[in-house]
C-alpha cells in the first residue's frame, strides 16, 4: 500500500528502472503528466489500465470510441495541454477514426494508444484483427508501431514530442502482447524542453513592416493559431500601434477579444458583415496563425468580400500552411505571436504615427458595429413564432446572453449551430470548440464534456441541433456516471436542417431523409440521471439557464431542450451545389426549374 502511495503522488520525469512494459507506458504517461485518459475498457489494454489509479490517472469510460477522441479534443483544445485517448484493438480503433480527423483539422494535440492485435496472429483473420495504422496515416501529425516492446516508453514520449510540436494528433500503435512483457531496464522522460515559439525570417519581417507602414487600410486576419493569453496580448499591442481592425477567422471566435473597439468580429457562414465590410476595402491584409481556409472565407449574404487586389502577408508556424490556399505576397513561417512583437520592436514600427488612421478605423468599426447590431436585432426580433415555437435566432440571442463571459461553448455543425456565429463572441481565449472544418456531427457533447474535465470551475456549453443530438446523447450517461457537469442547449425542429435547406432550393422542397421525429429530450435526460428542460419561450430559457448554472455547481449535467421553428437560414455550402438535370423519363418530372423563393420548407408548420 505504501508503495501505491508513494508511486500516486511522485512525479518523476527522466530516470531509468527496471520495470515491465505495462509500468514503462503508465510511467511515461505520468512523467507528461496526464491525469485523464478517455476509452472504452478492453482486454488489449487491461495490465495498464490496472495501474491507472495507483499512477494518478483517472480513465473516463465512455459510450463510444469516437467520442473518446472528441472529449480528449476538446481537453486538449481548452487548454493546451495533450489530450488522451486509448480503445480496444479492431472496431474500437476504427470507431476513433471520425474523432482524430476532427482532432486533425482542429489542430489539436491529441495522443492516442491504440493496442494491436497479436503480431503472432496477424495476417490470420483472427478475432478482432485489423491493420491499424493506414486509417490514421492521412490524419495524424505523427504516427508510430512499437516494433520491440523495449521501445514503448521512447516512442510514447515521441508522440507527445511531435503532437505539441506539430500541433495535431499522433498515434502509438501497440502490439497487444507487448503490454505484457517481461521486465527490463526502461528509461523514463517527461516533456522534451524544445521551444516551439519560433520568430519569423528578419529580412521578410522587416519587408512586411514597410508594406504595413505605407498601407492605406490594413486589416488583420486572426486565426486559431494566436489562442493563448500571451499570442493574444502582442496581436493586440500590434493592432492598436498599426491602427487597423481585426477580424478572426471561420469558428475562431475567440482569438482575438470581442470586446476591443479594433474587433470586427468573425468572418466565414454566418459571420460579421462588420468584419466583411472592413476586409473588402483592405489594400492589406496581414494573416496570422491562419491557414486561410477556402470555405471559411467563401462569399457570405451575397458578398464576395475577400479583397483580391489586395497584399497578403501570412504568418504560420506550420510551413505546410504558408501559401498553401492562396497566394500570398510575403509567408513567414514562425509563431505569429512572436512576429507580432518582432515587427512591434522594430524602429520603422515603433516611429510609426497612424493616429489618423487608428482614429478613423476606431469610428468606422463603431459606426458598423452599430448598423450591424441594428441589423441582426431587427433579424432576430422580427422572426415570427409558429405554432408556438421560438425561432431559433431568438433562441440563441437569449441563451448566449444568458450564459456567463467565462463560458467555455462547443458548437456542433448543421444550420441552427452555424447560425450561432451570428451571436457568439468571447472575451478570454480557448473559449470556443467549433465542430471545425471537418465537420463531425455529433461532437459538440463529448467535446464539451472533456473541456470541463480540464476546466472544472468555468460552465460548459454544448450548441446542438436534434439531429446531432442522436449522434452523442448517451454520453450524458458519462458525464452522470462520472459527475461532469455539463449544460447541453439542444435546438429542436424535427429536422436535418442543412440538408433541408439544399432540398428547398435544389430539389423542388423534396424532403428526403430530412425529417425527424423526437422524443421529449429533457425527460429522457431525466431519466439518465441528469436534468431536463423543455423550454418554448425567451424566458423559459432563461430559467433554465439559470437552473443549469446552479446544477453545474453541484455536479449534475442539464440539458435544455428548446423548441424551435422550421425557419432555415442561407445554404450551408452554396458553392458545392447545383440544380438537378434528369434524362431518363421516370425521372424527368424531378428537375427543378428554378430557386424556391420561400427559403422555407413547405411542411415547416406541420
Amino acid at each position: 500500500m505504501l508503495r501505491q502511495l508513494v508511486s500516486h503522488r511522485v512525479l518523476r520525469r527522466n530516470y531509468s528502472s527496471l520495470m515491465s512494459s505495462s509500468e514503462a507506458l503508465v510511467e511515461t504517461l505520468k512523467a507528461h503528466n496526464v491525469r485523464n485518459i478517455f476509452g472504452i475498457v478492453g482486454s488489449a489494454f487491461m495490465n495498464p489500465l490496472h495501474s491507472f489509479p495507483t499512477a494518478g490517472i483517472k480513465f473516463i469510460s465512455v459510450q463510444h470510441e469516437q467520442n473518446a477522441v472528441h472529449m480528449a479534443d476538446g481537453y486538449a483544445r481548452s487548454t493546451g495541454n495533450w489530450g488522451v485517448c486509448i480503445a480496444q484493438n479492431g472496431p474500437g480503433i476504427t470507431n476513433m477514426v471520425t474523432g482524430v480527423a476532427t482532432a486533425y483539422y482542429a489542430n489539436s494535440p491529441v495522443v492516442f494508444i491504440t493496442p494491436q492485435a497479436s503480431n503472432k496472429t496477424m495476417g490470420l483473420g483472427m478475432f478482432q484483427e485489423i491493420d491499424q495504422m493506414p486509417l490514421f496515416s492521412k490524419i495524424t501529425k505523427y504516427q508510430v508501431q512499437v516494433n520491440d516492446q523495449s521501445r514503448i516508453a521512447e516512442e510514447l514520449s515521441n508522440c507527445f514530442h511531435y503532437s505539441r510540436l506539430y500541433n495535431g494528433p499522433a498515434q502509438l500503435n501497440i502490439p497487444r502482447e507487448f503490454l505484457y512483457g517481461d521486465a527490463m531496464t526502461y528509461a523514463i522522460n517527461g516533456p522534451k524542453n524544445i521551444s516551439i515559439k519560433t520568430p519569423g525570417n528578419p529580412s521578410l519581417v522587416n519587408q512586411s513592416v514597410q508594406i504595413l507602414s505605407k498601407a492605406k487600410n490594413p486589416m488583420i486576419l486572426v486565426g486559431g493559431g494566436i489562442n493563448t493569453p500571451l499570442s493574444r496580448n502582442s496581436v493586440i499591442k500590434f493592432a492598436e500601434k498599426l491602427g487597423a481592425g481585426v477580424a478572426t477567422t471561420y469558428l475562431h471566435n475567440d482569438s482575438f477579444p470581442c470586446d476591443h473597439p479594433l474587433y470586427c468580429g468573425s468572418l466565414g457562414y454566418m459571420g460579421s458583415q462588420v468584419a466583411m465590410n472592413m476586409m473588402s476595402s483592405a489594400d492589406v491584409v496581414f494573416a496570422v496563425g491562419t491557414r486561410l481556409s477556402k470555405f471559411g472565407l467563401l462569399p457570405q449574404y451575397g458578398f464576395n468580400y475577400w479583397p483580391e487586389k489586395a497584399k497578403i502577408i501570412q504568418v504560420d508556424i506550420n510551413a505546410d500552411a504558408v501559401g498553401k490556399t492562396r497566394d500570398v505576397d510575403i509567408g513567414i513561417i514562425g509563431d505569429g505571436g512572436i512576429v507580432c512583437e518582432q515587427m512591434t520592436d522594430m524602429d520603422d514600427f515603433k516611429n510609426l504615427n497612424n493616429n489618423s488612421l487608428n482614429e478613423s478605423n476606431l469610428e468606422r468599426i463603431s459606426k458598423l458595429k452599430n448598423e450591424w447590431n441594428e441589423k441582426l436585432t431587427k433579424w432576430t426580433d422580427n422572426s415570427v413564432e409558429h405554432d408556438g415555437r421560438i425561432p431559433p435566432r431568438k433562441a440563441l440571442r437569449t441563451l448566449t446572453e444568458s450564459l456567463p463571459d467565462n463560458s467555455i461553448i462547443s458548437t456542433d455543425i448543421g444550420n441552427i449551430c452555424s447560425l450561432a456565429n451570428n451571436y457568439l463572441n468571447f472575451k478570454y481565449p480557448k473559449s470556443f470548440l467549433g465542430a471545425m472544418t471537418f465537420g463531425s456531427c455529433g461532437s459538440a457533447l463529448p467535446t464539451a464534456i472533456g473541456a470541463k474535465i480540464a476546466n472544472p470551475e468555468k460552465p460548459c456549453v454544448a450548441i446542438v441541433g436534434d439531429g446531432a443530438w442522436g449522434m452523442s446523447f448517451f454520453e450524458l450517461m458519462t458525464a452522470k456516471r462520472e459527475k461532469i457537469p455539463v449544460i447541453a442547449a439542444v435546438f429542436s425542429n424535427k429536422q436535418w436542417g442543412a440538408e433541408k435547406k439544399n432540398q428547398v432550393i435544389w430539389f423542388g422542397n423534396r424532403y428526403v431523409g430530412t425529417n425527424l421525429k423526437n422524443p421529449d429530450f429533457a425527460n429522457v435526460a431525466k431519466s439518465m440521471g441528469c436534468e431536463g428542460f423543455l423550454c418554448k419561450t425567451e424566458d423559459d430559457i432563461k430559467k433554465a439557464v439559470d437552473n443549469a448554472l446552479e446544477n453545474h455547481k453541484s455536479g449534475k449535467s442539464t440539458v435544455i431542450d428548446i423548441e424551435v421553428s422550421r425557419e432555415l437560414t442561407d445554404p450551408f455550402r452554396r458553392d458545392a451545389m447545383q440544380l438537378p438535370k434528369r434524362y431518363l423519363d421516370e425521372y424527368y418530372e424531378d428537375n427543378v426549374k428554378s430557386e424556391s423563393l420561400s427559403g422555407q420548407p413547405d411542411d415547416m408548420y406541420r
